[in-house]
């Protein structure tokens, strides 16, 4: 046998191997950070009913991660109604927005607020493509046109929505100056801290299809900012 086909041969059982090990996912197209892009038909949808408020939630399980495809929200010291108003809580993804130390320990039994490695396993699983500029900023291209709401983002900026994830443009609470940026980009919180003391955390715009990595880089987030809570279920 030549060595060329042997290649061949091994290269052929790791592929196969590789994706008998992703479960019930389907792989559909080259990944990065060692993950591919998981076919969106194979998204499994449900719903959780969180029992300490009855608050109902729906569920997208992208490839092995299963993620609440709604914001977060139950009532918790340190948070906040957009205009201060319960009912805009209650609006379809808008959620609560939470200080970064209550939105680690927001999530019910059985979830939890997702760390910076989880947040980019999702990025990978819908195709995202890590990029880090001569700044230092990571962003991850394409994620955001796949995870964002078809609806709700300014200027016409929706996203495809292709995973079920629905992500909607809820902006940003901070103290003195209330809502910001409604419409316009989303904030979510991650469990990882940065160099700062604060999180990390991740953004979604209206005029672009990237997810935006913050660690700290494009500004020291203050105690006083609330942003948005996705819980990831438990291993």
């Amino acid at each position: 046998m030549s060595i060329k086909r042997a290649l061949f041969r091994v290269g052929v059982v790791f592929a196969v191997a590789f994706i008998a090990g992703c479960g019930g996912s389907k792989v559909v197209g080259g990944g990065n950070n060692g993950f591919g892009a998981v076919d969106p038909q194979s998204v499994v949808r449900g719903s959780f009913t969180d029992p300490r408020d009855g608050g109902q939630y729906n569920t997208v399980q992208i490839g092995e991660q299963t993620w609440m495809a709604e914001n977060l929200k139950y009532e918790a010291e340190d948070s906040w109604c957009y205009r201060d108003d319960e009912s805009d809580c209650e609006e379809p993804g808008h959620g609560r927005q939470y200080g970064w130390e209550t939105a680690k320990a927001a999530c019910p039994d059985g979830w939890h607020l997702p760390n910076r490695e989880e947040w980019g396993h999702l990025m990978a699983a819908v195709g995202g493509v890590r990029k880090i500029d001569k700044k230092g900023y990571v962003d991850y291209d394409v994620a955001g046109k796949k995870l964002k709401s078809r609806s709700g983002w300014a200027s016409g900026g929706n996203g495809a929505d292709d995973y079920g994830f629905s992500a909607m443009p809820g902006g940003y609470y901070e103290s003195g100056l209330g809502g910001m940026w409604v419409g316009h980009h989303g904030y979510w919180w991650s469990a990882t801290e940065h160099g700062s003391g604060g999180g990390l955390y991740h953004r979604m715009n209206y005029d672009n299809d990237l997810v935006f990595e913050a660690s700290g880089i494009e500004k020291d987030v203050k105690s006083d900012d609330w942003y948005s809570v996705r819980c990831v279920q438990d291993n």
